[in-house]
């Protein structure tokens, strides 16, 4: 890897010009446990030396047709995967590992589609990857997994979310997905399960009712396993609730609904059996949909509305952690919190959730949830960078221009204490540009 020094504070910068060409990959950075920052911006892929304070090119792809996209270190601290895409208007992809130390970087798969995720298994000797699925009907991921070894690889599940993470070196935790709601293809049914790599066989654990966007992380000390979902339980696999509580049906929905006749619609399709509201059998598909655009009023029924859950991964049900609407979560490497972003009145703000206590604290404010990207919406993932520590994105208006750029941001957690990152790296950034021919 070619490198030069950082003159300027540690930063990171994506122009607009990369987020116009992303696609729905998630814009993201990976940091190791030696604090050293992997991203990728139009430019190329590069690393952030947290010791030396120096740029590191991992690839340099200015001018050229490919465009850099995912970046993930390994737990070896030494092993960088990076995706590369081989344009601006193809799904082509390619993926690369690098040492740390330098060396030439090694292809180890390609595919002719979108990859929205890789994660390592902590021994490092695997690459699983999350790809869009062969089934166009749920729109949802396949799971492909890579022996970084000599990149053989294989199709482990189909059909689930884009989110996965690594329990141990032979079993993978994951959302395995069953129904996509026909009212709402953003919300799902399904299954928290596990993979086994020896017996490649899924496990079910946890009944939940998810959105697209959904979280899961893993607690690799403790065999725990967060995510966030709509709900959970046997319940969770209706999308009309077959049943309510009498505080849920007199509170949340017919107090929120002003429209006679969707108060009607819900009052005609749910008696009272001993202190629950009962959906009553027979109802015509007519009647549903009148049904479940009247709960959707209330707000009852909404893809914004996903909170966090944890469980160990031998239990058979998962605990409420939070009231707090949550999109997205990640254990700190000490398992003891969790990063996560929470819409707010204003937006969404970053926060930090004890897992023993229960506690919620927020740590920064009007941080980037997601970006416009090639007429979709981008998701835009914060990270650890510690176990006191995390980096976050936050949009900033092009002077000039009507595009927005993505600024790199540092939190203490404990302190609140906040460190812009972008010039340092952008002005580097732009002297090997000029270095190399000019912009």
């Amino acid at each position: 890897m070619k490198k030069f020094s950082l003159t300027l504070a540690r930063a990171l910068f994506l122009s607009t010009l990369l987020l116009t060409l992303i696609g729905c990959e998630p814009i993201s950075v990976s940091v190791n446990s030696a604090g050293d920052i992997a991203f990728a911006r139009a430019e190329g892929v590069f690393i952030l030396n947290a010791k030396s304070g120096r740029i590191d090119t991992v690839s340099w792809n200015y001018g050229g047709e490919q465009l850099p996209v995912l970046v993930r270190w390994a737990p070896d601290n030494e092993t960088l995967a990076y995706s590369l895409k081989a344009g601006k208007d193809s799904q082509d992809v390619e993926i690369y590992l690098i040492k740390k130390s330098g060396g030439s970087a090694r292809k180890i798969y390609s595919e002719s589609t979108v990859i929205t995720q890789m994660e390592w298994s902590p021994d490092s000797k695997y690459l699983s990857i999350a790809q869009q699925g062969d089934d166009s009907d749920l729109s949802v991921a396949d799971i492909v997994l890579i022996n970084a070894a000599d990149g053989t690889s294989k199709l482990i599940v189909d059909n689930c979310g884009d989110v996965h993470a690594w329990l141990d070196e032979k079993n993978l935790a994951l959302i395995k997905i069953n129904a996509k709601n026909p009212k709402n293809s953003d919300i799902m049914t399904g299954k928290i399960a596990t993979y086994s790599v020896n017996s490649g066989e899924i496990q079910g654990l946890q009944d939940i009712k998810v959105t697209k966007l959904g979280s899961l992380d893993t607690d690799t000390k403790n065999h725990r396993i967060a995510f966030t979902a709509m709900e959970i339980g046997p319940e969770s696999q209706e999308f009309i609730p077959s049943q309510l509580t009498k505080a849920i049906y007199e509170t949340e929905i017919l107090a929120q609904l002003d429209n006679d006749e969707e108060k009607n619609t819900v009052s005609s399709a749910y008696s009272l059996v001993k202190g629950n509201y009962r959906l009553k059998g027979g109802l015509d598909e007519e009647a549903r949909n009148k049904l479940y655009e009247a709960l959707s009023s209330a707000g009852f029924i909404d893809s914004s509305k996903t909170y966090c859950f944890i469980m160990k991964s031998g239990d058979s049900k998962a605990e409420k952690l939070s009231s707090i609407m949550v999109n997205f979560l990640q254990f700190s490497p000490n398992g003891e919190s969790l990063l996560t972003k929470v819409k707010n009145e204003a937006g969404f703000e970053l926060g930090v959730l004890n897992v023993a206590a229960k506690t919620y604290k927020t740590v920064a404010t009007d941080i980037a949830d997601n970006v416009s990207a090639n007429a979709g919406s981008v998701q835009v993932y914060p990270s650890w960078s510690g176990n006191a520590s995390a980096v976050f994105f936050r949009e900033n208006l092009v002077y000039g221009s009507n595009g927005l750029a993505l600024v790199l941001m540092s939190v203490d957690t404990a302190t609140l204490k906040m460190r812009n990152l972008q010039a340092g790296i952008d002005a580097d950034v732009a002297n090997l540009v000029e270095s190399r021919g000019g912009y």
